[in-house]
């Protein structure tokens, strides 16, 4: 065999075999950027409010509907003022008609399919003619003397008053009352509203807890007045009244989301009932 060539043995001799290092070379961290602790602690801005949904158009027609009956079916409270031997006088609200008639087409005959329209013959509002109901949502606030004949003549003329789920008497109508009259009281909605899912009574709930003599006289008034009420609607429609009758304070609204309505249970005292619900609320000054 030849002999290698010089220059490559040399080449080889110089060559050194490098051992292996085990060593892990150290590696600086990367520094992070720094953080304002003031900064986090300070609360976020308040997102700004969605004012305009301009996509709304281009959902499938499905769900278009579904959300027009949605915000078609917000309850609005309808008040009525009684004259004594008058025609009910109905007090016009700023959305007696709802916006949804003048948004499109579409919520409009959505609309009118829900709402039904009844002439209003009202001295205080000559310009408005005529409003608009939704019987499964609207509720029906009574804020005058309650005169049986005049609201007879009302659902004789506008049967669809007769079809409300929702009847609210106002503290000062007191239908408890015997000043008012305890025939006009439980006869109102035995004869006028026979489709009632719900009664309420707003009061000054925390005026019932005391001890003096007027709020347990109303306390005995109401329970007497419920009671009443239980007896001649099952006289009369063979059945027992299917409404729940519920107690809210003067103060909430009816339509807001927050109002608490307490419910009188049948299966108890109802004396006893609006003491306990009466103690939930702090007196008013």
């Amino acid at each position: 065999m030849a002999p290698a060539p010089r220059s490559h043995a040399k080449r080889l001799r110089s060559h050194k075999i490098q051992k292996p290092n085990n060593k892990r070379q150290k590696t600086k961290p990367n520094k992070l950027p720094s953080v304002d602790n003031k900064a986090l602690c300070q609360p976020s801005s308040t997102p700004a409010t969605l004012s305009e949904f301009s996509l709304f158009p281009k959902l499938p027609l499905e769900l278009r509907l579904m959300i027009l009956e949605l915000a078609l079916c917000q309850p609005r409270v309808l008040r009525l003022w009684t004259i004594y031997r008058a025609y009910p006088v109905v007090l016009s609200d700023p959305d007696i008609i709802p916006p949804m008639f003048h948004v499109n087409y579409e919520s409009r005959d959505r609309a009118k399919k829900i709402y039904e329209t009844v002439t209003q013959a009202v001295w205080t509002h000559p310009t408005k003619s005529s409003y608009a109901v939704n019987p499964a949502a609207d509720i029906l606030c009574l804020a005058g003397r309650l005169d049986i004949t005049c609201f007879k003549e009302l659902v004789k003329d506008y049967p669809v008053m007769s079809t409300l789920k929702h009847l609210a008497f106002r503290d000062h109508v007191r239908p408890y009352d015997q000043a008012v009259g305890p025939d006009n009281g439980v006869e109102l909605p035995r004869d006028c509203f026979p489709n009632l899912d719900q009664i309420t009574i707003i009061k000054d709930i925390w005026r019932l807890e005391g001890d003096d003599h007027l709020p347990q006289s109303e306390r005995n008034h109401i329970s007497r007045w419920i009671l009443c009420l239980r007896k001649i609607w099952r006289e009369k429609h063979d059945r027992e009244l299917p409404a729940k009758i519920t107690i809210m304070d003067h103060k909430s609204s009816l339509t807001s989301a927050h109002t608490v309505f307490h419910e009188l249970k049948p299966d108890f005292c109802y004396v006893k009932q609006l003491q306990e619900i009466a103690s939930l609320y702090p007196k008013y000054c």
